[in-house]
């Protein structure tokens, strides 16, 4: 099955284990990673992980650097009324109290606007 992961991008050094460096017989790899899919990147446009070195270990600490967040903007939905909400005990004194919050209009202008 195709579970459309991909590598977070690492920036400046891929390898996260080494062995024997300074010898003929070093090792470098890339053990660690993260995977993420489509819809992560969407959100964590400019995600990035940074390989850091730790000096009393032969594994390299990641660091995940998700600088700009965008999240799925709702801007775009109209005001819907939700029939739950007059459930709620305290829904007509709230409803009531912020109507008179915008007191210099009519009830059809209110109304109007949100047509």
């Amino acid at each position: 099955m195709d579970s459309s992961l991909s590598n977070v991008p690492v920036e400046v050094y891929p390898f996260t284990w080494l062995k024997s460096l300074g010898t003929p017989r070093a090792v470098k790899e890339r053990l660690d990673r993260a995977l993420a899919n489509n819809t992560w990147f969407d959100i964590f446009l400019s995600a990035k992980l940074q390989n850091l070195a730790a000096p009393t270990s032969d594994h390299y600490l990641i660091l995940f650097d998700r600088s700009s967040v965008v999240w799925p903007s709702h801007a775009q939905h109209s005001f819907q009324f939700e029939n739950a909400w007059k459930l709620e005990p305290s829904f007509d004194e709230m409803l009531k109290d912020n109507w008179l919050l915008y007191n210099d209009h009519t009830i059809i202008h209110h109304l109007s606007r949100r047509a």
